[in-house]
């Protein structure tokens, strides 16, 4: 688990820079990569920013994350209910000690989490088919998943819950080893991050316990329990049938491609509602119908519309795959990428940081399509991100000096080039065509080719060059290759 990789042994103090590197650090290094990136792609769904004061509590954000990691190979079910047991979650969509109203005073209870849990993370706005196509109405209008009166009636399941009285990180048996708490956090704080960690508790006290009507035409009797009124809410939206196609259309565009066919996604919404053995919800079916559909797997260019834009974090991790970016510390206090808009746990709202239903111009507007990340993608920012590859291809290709102690040294990172340097000696054909594998997925075109070799056989490598000499010139071959393709436009784009 992340939690688990954070040591106050290396920081006197943490910041939000802190713990995105250590994300940064697990992301890159984990091996179970396709975990991380699930887990990555809910936390672009069940959405927790920093705007909340506990949401920006660093260890209460990781330990978020855990749960995120923990269930992307598990059920939705239990996902939809972690998530909602969170009090983090419940902090940041301010359903935490949400009491059940007063007629006397005409207080009613809050109403954000009920709204967001039926809009975000379930079943949207409107009824969806088995396509994710809009299922229409006798007048050819989109049939809504829910009204304001729905939302007062999930509003009053989720009365009663507040922080758990478990005082983990209190207790040394339930702290997670090797986590070692920074100087700063006493004993007091922590309790308080404690609290924010484990699932909240029902207080029966302030739990309205009177009949609901919520979506579906669901009615939940009067009487039950905070508990019983909670599971008989998530389960209503989680067996509604709108909830398979909503939620596989979202995995699609974040992992494969923003405009999915009707079939992919029909494709996708039935191993959601049968994985095959009767299951409903299982996430490794889901991933599996998305990963080896025939639309995700085909050549490019075989389906129209394929592709999706990149968002920054999906290319700086790769980059840093693909030539083992390292730094002198095994947590640096200085990230290497530039935000590009988009940073760990930061998005400005429950909206994530890009709709999934953003496009622009007229051409993709009238085509009906969208182009998500492009909604964090300006001058400013292309240009930031330019800049950050610039400095990592140039700046950080040096050896690595595993003594180094300075601070100034501690935060350096470093860049292996030693395979596409082998290349470039070998063969420019050769360092070109790993590149065109490694960094666009084989799609290079013979001119872009052409064009690539051209420049860099115009670097010159003479025969009377000392040996010391045509290396460095080889290495300047490999790093204004590499700094081309990943500044150029078709480097930026999945298809």
């Amino acid at each position: 688990m992340i939690v688990d990789k954070v040591t106050g042994e290396l920081h006197k103090s943490w910041t939000v820079k802190d713990l995105t590197n250590t994300w940064w650090h697990t992301i890159v290094n984990s091996e179970d990569q396709l975990r991380q990136r699930i887990a990555h792609v809910l936390s672009q769904i069940f959405v927790v920013g920093t705007v909340q004061q506990t949401a920006r509590q660093d260890y209460v954000r990781l330990a978020y994350y855990d749960l995120l990691v923990k269930n992307a190979f598990g059920n939705y079910r239990e996902l939809l209910n972690d998530v909602t047991m969170s009090p983090i979650m419940a902090s940041y969509l301010t359903m935490i000690n949400n009491k059940k109203g007063d007629p006397n005073i005409g207080s009613h209870p809050d109403e954000n989490f009920a709204r967001e849990v039926m809009q975000l993370f379930t079943i949207g706005l409107e009824k969806l088919n088995l396509d994710g196509s809009p299922l229409l109405d006798q007048y050819s209008q989109a049939i809504p998943t829910y009204i304001q009166a729905d939302i007062e009636g999930l509003a009053k399941v989720f009365t009663g819950l507040t922080y758990s009285k478990e005082e983990r990180f209190q207790n040394p048996d339930n702290i997670r080893k090797p986590l070692v708490f920074a100087r700063r956090y006493g004993t007091r704080k922590e309790h308080l991050i404690g609290v924010h960690t484990v699932p909240m508790i029902c207080m029966e006290s302030h739990h309205d316990k009177s009949e609901k009507h919520i979506v579906n035409d669901t009615i939940l009797s009067e009487g039950q329990t905070c508990q019983e009124d909670i599971d008989s809410a998530l389960d209503t939206l989680f067996n509604h049938d709108t909830l398979p196609p909503f939620f596989a259309k979202q995995m699609i565009q974040k992992l494969v491609t923003s405009n999915p066919s009707k079939s992919y996604i029909a494709r996708v919404a039935n191993q959601f509602v049968n994985n095959g053995y009767g299951v409903r919800g299982d996430m490794k079916a889901v991933i599996r119908a998305i990963l080896l559909d025939e639309e995700a797997r085909a050549s490019a260019g075989t389906y129209l519309n394929f592709g999706k834009f990149k968002e920054p974090i999906i290319r700086a991790s790769t980059f840093a795959k693909i030539f083992h970016v390292t730094a002198n510390v095994e947590y640096p206090t200085k990230n290497p990428f530039p935000n590009g808009g988009q940073l760990f746990f930061r998005a400005p709202s429950v909206f994530n940081y890009f709709r999934p239903d953003y496009t622009i111009g007229s051409d993709l507007i009238s085509e009906n399509l969208v182009v998500p990340e492009l909604e964090i993608s300006d001058a400013s920012n292309v240009t930031s991100i330019n800049n950050g590859y610039h400095w990592m291809i140039f700046n950080a290709n040096f050896a690595k000096n595993a003594s180094a102690t300075a601070k100034r040294l501690q935060n350096r990172y470093y860049i292996n080039l030693s395979h596409e340097l082998e290349l470039a000696m070998h063969s420019t054909d050769e360092l070109i065509e790993h590149l065109n594998l490694v960094l666009l997925n084989g799609t290079m075109s013979k001119e872009y080719k052409l064009s690539i070799n051209s420049y860099i056989e115009s670097l010159p490598i003479k025969p009377t060059y000392s040996k010391s000499r045509s290396t460095k010139m080889y290495r300047k071959r490999v790093t204004h290759a590499i700094y081309i393709i990943m500044s150029s436009s078709s480097q930026k784009y999945l298809y």
